[in-house]
């Protein structure tokens, strides 16, 4: 495997250095590309990881799905909402239910009781935009983008 490297071309991760890292585990690296508001994608995903990882479960799920629309307050229709809401919560949220089995499989393999994706984990990718905490007066719904925002949020607030 390659180096990955940010949008900054700031080098983030050595997949080879990982693996030599883990000699004495097995180490399955499964990237799957999904319409997580489509339900049948997110079983075929669950279907081809079950495969591959068997009986050792999954030890990390990365959600990283999202959509973001840059729509204000006066402009944001239903439908943005909606399409955000889908894809940006209940998509993801989907996901961890159905890849579940497989996360408690690995998780009841591990001796250990600390949190740990030594037994299991799950990583949803977020954004700033989501944070209640930071949604102040210097970022104005009149121009952010408000159903992008809603949706990460609740996503925070979901898992």
């Amino acid at each position: 495997m390659k180096d990955f490297y940010g949008e900054d071309g700031k080098h983030t991760i050595d997949l080879e250095s990982i693996r030599d890292a883990a000699k004495s585990s097995v180490v399955i690296l499964i990237i799957y590309k999904m319409d997580v508001t489509k339900l049948q994608d997110i079983k075929a995903a669950q279907k081809v990881v079950q495969d591959k990882v068997g009986i050792r479960g999954l030890n990390l799920l990365i959600n990283n799905a999202g959509f973001a629309k840059l729509q204000g307050f006066p402009e944001v229709t239903e439908e943005s909402f909606l399409i955000h809401f889908h894809t940006n919560t209940v998509g993801p949220f989907m996901v961890v239910q159905e890849f579940l089995p497989l996360l408690k499989k690995a998780a009841d393999r591990s001796e250990g009781t600390k949190l740990s994706v030594s037994r299991s984990a799950v990583v949803n990718i977020s954004a700033g935009n989501g944070s209640i905490t930071t949604a102040t007066f210097d970022f104005p719904v009149i121009h952010a983008a408000v159903g992008y925002r809603v949706s990460k949020a609740a996503s925070n607030m979901a898992m």
